[in-house]
């Protein structure tokens, strides 16, 4: 665990202390026996009672475009730094652990506190905005489910459609039909751009769809937010660059990439556009789907080895989507198919040359001021090898998945999305 002169953020799963305390979990529902998991579930806990006690004495997430005062400060709702990371750390560790206490310390927190209005720190993306904040409910209400909370659950559902609905008005009424950052840009990519957005429209609407097959709860929200997942694609294939084979980061982007990670480029997309796929698989979904596949193929190996932007975030993706597909292969077409075993075989490749380039270079490489962080250091590092070398028993960080991709072979009283 960091020591405390690191003074890392609380509510950050992305290079706090939260982060570490969940890879630490994570690894230890792997295998590790009751005395790890007790040991892993002492250092989480004390973790979110940091996290509580920053809350103490707030009035609820910062809004969107906020300036710098001291309630300006405030978190936001983001799903890797914010509220969301909380409430998403949680539900992993609850069930990595067997600790459903920790879905009731967040029941208490959605329930005690207002969270009417989206805000957050990018206002719209996954990292520190509303796209993350929406995953993180969807893996609560789908943890709380499992356990009986239905009112818990009930309300996270409630939250995740009103942050979507407040998504789609937020959008720019001129084409691209997409979402501006506070500086104006509007971004590809799965951690500041339209995909984080996309990857949590789809899966908002694939959840909807299921509970509406009992209660026609979705209602017309499902088909609006498909209609915004494409809108957002097509931006995005706009800003594709056949030269290089990646996206382009915004349209005034003339050199600043390629780009070829999680956090921009086209390991990050290729997760939103399989989980656009799987919501409705279209043709035009499908050839989207495989331009991804292809571009998240190439490119070189980085000197960084970390999720954000090396290796072993790009190796997890490919990976993930390859056995993803292999689940739902009667749906698959040969090419599709062709180009799922060639990402798991370039996955095991990369995650091979990362282990070469450690021997070489006597370490990983990620920032050095980075040392105990989940998604720039190296407990990220080591969850993308057990996820690797365990395939399916991880829930994958990258797209804020819920726990263990087993369960969606399940039905869905079954996996806990009744």
């Amino acid at each position: 665990m960091p020591t405390e002169a690191e003074e890392l953020p609380p509510l950050n799963l992305y290079r706090g202390r939260l982060g570490a305390a969940l890879g630490i979990s994570l690894r230890a529902g792997l295998g590790l026996g009751d005395e790890g998991r007790a040991g892993a579930l002492v250092d989480f806990e004390r973790e979110l009672e940091a996290c509580f006690a920053v809350l103490s004495g707030r009035k609820g997430p910062r809004e969107s475009g906020s300036g710098t005062s001291a309630e300006d400060r405030r978190p936001g709702k983001g799903g890797l730094i914010g509220y969301g990371s909380l409430i998403y750390g949680a539900s992993l560790a609850a069930r990595s652990l067997e600790a459903p206490d920790l879905l009731s310390a967040v029941a208490d927190l959605l329930s005690a506190r207002e969270f009417e209005h989206v805000g957050g720190g990018e206002g719209f993306d996954l990292l520190e905005g509303a796209a993350g904040w929406i995953l993180a409910l969807l893996a609560f209400e789908a943890e709380a489910r499992r356990h009986g909370m239905a009112e818990a659950a009930d309300l996270a559902l409630r939250l995740a459609v009103a942050a979507a609905s407040e998504l789609l008005e937020g959008r720019s009424a001129a084409e691209p039909r997409a979402w501006a950052n506070p500086m104006g840009a509007v971004l590809t990519g799965l951690a500041h751009g339209a995909a984080g957005v996309s990857c949590a429209f789809s899966r908002l609407a694939r959840r909807l769809r299921l509970r509406d097959s009992e209660s026609n709860a979705g209602g017309d929200v499902p088909a609006r937010l498909d209609a915004a997942v494409d809108d957002a694609s097509a931006f995005e294939d706009e800003l594709f660059d056949a030269d290089s084979q990646t996206w382009r980061l915004h349209a005034a982007d003339g050199g600043s990439g390629p780009h070829h990670a999680w956090c921009y480029g086209a390991p990050g997309i290729v997760l939103a556009r399989f989980e656009a796929w799987r919501c409705g698989g279209s043709p035009v979904r499908t050839e989207r789907l495989k331009r991804a596949l292809k571009a998240a193929l190439g490119g070189p190996l980085s000197s960084l080895d970390n999720l954000c932007c090396g290796n072993l975030g790009r190796a997890w993706a490919l990976d993930e989507v390859s056995r993803r597909l292999g689940q739902s292969r009667s749906r698959v077409d040969g090419e599709l198919r062709d180009l799922a075993d060639s990402a798991a075989v370039r996955a095991d490749r990369l995650s091979y040359d990362a282990l070469r380039y450690y021997q070489r270079r006597g370490g990983f490489g990620f920032p050095e001021d980075r040392a105990s962080s989940l998604f720039k250091g190296p407990v990220g590092i080591a969850a993308a090898f057990w996820a690797l070398a365990d395939p399916g028993e991880l829930p994958c960080l990258l797209d804020m998945s819920t726990y263990r991709q087993s369960d969606e072979l399940q039905s869905p009283v079954q996996s806990g999305l009744s």
